[in-house]
């Protein structure tokens, strides 16, 4: 009774590949949890931002509400300063106090890479 177009493989190293092959519905499963708790999250968020925008609606009516109450007042407007220049040697100079430090910051990065890459290779 067995069915004629039945076929037969052998397989190398049978249990490494059922292990394999549990290992990747292992993670599959997993990736699913966290796509689910990725969509749970995008939605409290969603949910916490028409939340937010509710408030703001509502802060922005009372404002209009109690500017409507408070008395009218006029306010002078201060007169303008005119800001002066700065002096483009002074400006020159903090910007080469600046370059240097930031060259010494590179320098000190540069030094601690070459160390770092030269403990793997003696490794």
């Amino acid at each position: 009774m067995m069915d004629e177009n039945l076929m037969f493989v052998q397989l190398n190293k049978p249990n490494e590949l059922r292990k394999s092959i549990l290992r990747s519905a292992l993670d599959t499963t997993t990736l699913l949890k966290d796509f689910d708790n990725i969509k749970e999250i995008k939605e409290e968020k969603y949910g916490a931002m028409e939340n937010l925008i509710g408030r703001l609606k509502e802060i922005k009516k009372l404002s209009n509400k109690m500017e409507k109450h408070l008395p009218k007042v006029e306010i002078e407007k201060p007169e303008k300063r005119k800001i002066k220049p700065e002096k483009k040697g002074k400006k020159q100079f903090t910007e080469k106090k600046i370059s240097k430090k930031i060259s010494s910051e590179d320098d000190a990065l540069a030094e601690e890479i070459m160390n770092i890459e030269k403990k793997l290779k003696s490794i």
